[in-house]
């Protein structure tokens, strides 16, 4: 018996071929990670909907946990090396690492946190311009001793870069999705993510309200992300980035909802759709917000 767990690998396999992409970092600065959840009750409970919904979104908060995890371990290292260019002898041979698989995203993160303790060699003149270019106030570091300005450095330095990491969060979106069953009627979420200089632009323009500026290739919106029968729904999770026919940016989104016939009730059981129907359409609008 194959279980919803082996399903689900068996796909992420196949939609990574598909995409002609493997989890990491691509060569034109791509993060591509894949992430999956159980869902906590089995197909025939009448929550299935509303537990399918959070096991999507575990399945989400995991993806992008490793994401930003690993783009914040590479923006330290980058800052090392930029920082230390010019102060330290050992400057080229701090390690940039190549592009690393998704588990390994902790790894570096703490290896970058351990290169920066090591680099901090910088002059008391150029940690008082540092600590001025972070925005710390001078009566902070002015009188303070060469150890407390790194320690300054080191903390406003992070803070900075989290800052700037967590933000890039906003453009990680699904590009598959998927919900596999066992006979069981165990389930489990699948999802591929993304993430990309122009899906993060996207998404800062949408957060600040203003028309952007990318565009991509048009399509029609309705032909390509509407399934075209009620079996192709199953696995539609979450939102996409998408372009409209005109080649502006646009983002569609999946709601789930869910429920369990009451009997021959035609009555009952109108209501119940509707219910699940409404429950749908809120989730799509909370997704997009």
């Amino acid at each position: 018996v194959v279980r919803a767990s082996g399903r689900v690998e068996e796909w992420r396999e196949e939609g990574l071929r598909q995409l002609k992409v493997g989890e990491g970092v691509t060569p034109d600065g791509k993060y591509v990670i894949f992430a999956s959840a159980n869902v906590s009750i089995p197909n025939t409970d009448p929550q299935f909907g509303d537990a399918l919904a959070n096991a999507f979104d575990v399945a989400m908060l995991n993806g992008q946990e490793r994401i930003l995890m690993d783009r914040f371990g590479r923006m330290v290292t980058e800052k090392v090396r930029e920082t230390f260019r010019d102060t330290s002898t050992n400057a080229k041979e701090i390690p940039l690492e190549a592009p690393t698989p998704a588990g390994s995203a902790d790894e570096l993160t703490d290896k970058a946190l351990r290169i920066l303790d090591k680099s901090l060699s910088l002059s008391e003149a150029k940690l008082d311009k540092e600590l001025e270019e972070y925005g710390v106030p001078k009566a902070e570091y002015e009188a303070a001793p060469v150890e407390k300005k790194k320690t300054l450095f080191k903390n406003a330095m992070l803070k900075h870069i989290l800052k700037t990491a967590s933000g890039d969060i906003a453009g990680v979106f699904p590009v598959q999705t998927t919900i596999k069953m066992d006979q069981k009627g165990n389930a489990k979420v699948g999802v591929i993510l993304m993430m990309s200089p122009k899906s993060v632009q996207v998404a800062n323009d949408i957060r600040l309200q203003r028309k952007s500026l990318i565009s991509g290739k048009g399509r029609d919106l309705k032909e390509t992300f509407v399934p075209k029968s009620p079996n192709q729904w199953m696995g539609q999770l979450g939102t996409r980035l998408a372009y409209d026919q005109d080649g502006r940016p646009a983002i569609v989104s999946y709601g789930i909802g869910a429920y369990v016939p009451d009997g021959d009730d035609d009555y009952i059981n109108a209501e119940l759709k509707e219910d699940a129907r409404k429950q749908a359409m809120d989730n799509a609008d909370a997704q997009i917000a």
